[in-house]
């Protein structure tokens, strides 16, 4: 159970209260949907998103635009590049061409259909449904982008309450002369991309993986090599995936060999936050002259850097530094935040993550930018109020292992 902390911030005052509740507040921070809603989404107490709704015997552009208007959340299908040639080359999209990239079937058509369905599991169908994958585009933000390609397809390694999959295994085998006639430099390497899914479709415990390694089937093995340290001293965290019942995170390896034909052994822990609380946030929008003005929040420091109301439209941008030792992130799979208009009436709208990292100051404190935009408003917002989780101490292991992984890797690229 999560406990939970109360925080309401003004310009130079914070209240705090409630801080070693191990109940409720008695007035959400968030409302929760009812179950009478028809079609779209709806979230649970919990934050759980779940969809209602039909894909008609749609193609891929048409469904795509039926279900941005069901999650009011944009899904965007890329246009096709045009390749840059030069001249006697060969268009690697063109029949028959060797090595050609994936393609979307614009031709297929599919009928789904949903009824209060988790969001993770109606997105998978989607993607089987119509050959293709989700990418946020960068960080996670206000779209979601189709990309060409399949769906894991390989084992899944259990461990209590979650699911550990392989996602995408990568190899590259780079090979650099300065001069004609010099040996060249060669520089390989091998990646991972894992993805974790939570059975309770609640992401918030997971923190990522750790000391995760790797053994071929000719015993050449390998550790993953360590990056930069975050602020609890590791370099594992996992990211938001497109499924908002998982996590997924990029795994490097320094591989000074060959290409591996198969994965005799991979293995690591699953690390989990030991301590989250929840922090309902209650936040006074800035009049002018007061944007860029930092507020404290607990040991948080709150700037915002974007608060404008046009044509019914209001666009928000919170910069948040976080002091090492914690993460503070949005609560709920779809991350949500309330804006209380002038009139008094409450308005749902989704909240992003849109850009996050260290402030580089050798101090270890970190940051993350939150942004909103909600149109259709009838008055002005006047206060924002968000869930928020503070979580710690991820020191809950959970090892993971898959043996004689099924997967056929090439040195141009991926095998699954």
């Amino acid at each position: 159970m999560y406990r939970h902390l109360a925080l309401t911030v003004g310009l130079a005052s914070c209240a705090l209260a409630g801080a070693d509740r191990a109940t409720a507040p008695a007035r959400p921070a968030i409302p929760a949907a009812t179950p009478e809603v028809a079609r779209g989404l709806r979230f649970t107490p919990d934050g759980i998103a779940r969809l209602t709704g039909t894909l008609p015997n749609l193609n891929l552009p048409d469904a795509a635009a039926r279900l941005s208007a069901l999650m009011d959340l944009e899904v965007v299908l890329p246009e096709p590049e045009e390749p840059d040639l030069e001249e006697g080359e060969e268009d690697p999209q063109a029949p028959g061409a060797s090595l050609a990239p994936a393609r979307f079937d614009l031709t297929q058509r599919a009928t789904l259909a949903w009824k209060d369905a988790p969001l993770g599991e109606a997105l998978r169908q989607f993607c089987r449904a119509y050959g293709c994958r989700l990418d946020w585009g960068g960080q996670p933000g206000g779209s979601l982008f189709l990309t060409p390609g399949v769906l894991p397809k390989g084992p899944v390694a259990r461990v209590p309450g979650f699911s550990v999959e392989v996602a995408a295994i990568h190899y590259h085998d780079e090979r650099t002369a300065e001069e004609t006639g010099i040996d060249p430099e060669v520089e390989r390497g091998l990646e991972l991309q894992l993805s974790v899914r939570a059975d309770s479709g609640d992401p918030a415990p997971i923190y990522g993986f750790h000391n995760v390694r790797v053994v071929d089937d000719q015993n050449r093995d390998a550790l993953e090599a360590e990056g930069e340290p975050d602020g609890f001293g590791l370099s594992s965290a996992a990211s938001p995936s497109p499924f908002p019942d998982e996590r997924v995170r990029s795994v490097p390896f320094a591989w000074p060999y060959p290409a591996p034909h198969r994965l005799h052994r991979i293995e690591g822990d699953l690390l989990l936050y030991s301590r989250i609380r929840r922090m309902p946030l209650d936040l006074r929008l800035p009049k002018p002259g007061e944007m860029g003005e930092m507020r404290k929040a607990g040991p948080f420091r709150i700037e915002f850097q974007q608060s404008t109301f046009e044509a019914g439209t209001a666009a928000l941008g919170l910069h948040v530094n976080i002091p090492p030792g914690v993460t503070l992130q949005p609560a709920g799979q779809l991350p949500r935040a309330t804006l209380i208009l002038e009139d008094g009436s409450r308005v749902p709208a989704l909240l992003f993550r849109t850009d996050s990292g260290d402030l580089g100051d050798g101090s270890r404190w970190h940051y993350q930018t939150l942004e909103l935009e909600k149109g259709g408003l009838k008055t002005r917002p006047v206060r924002l109020q968000v869930d928020m989780l503070v979580k710690s101490d991820p020191d809950r292991k959970l090892p993971f292992r898959f043996t004689d992984y099924p997967a056929v890797i090439t040195p141009r690229g991926t095998g699954q």
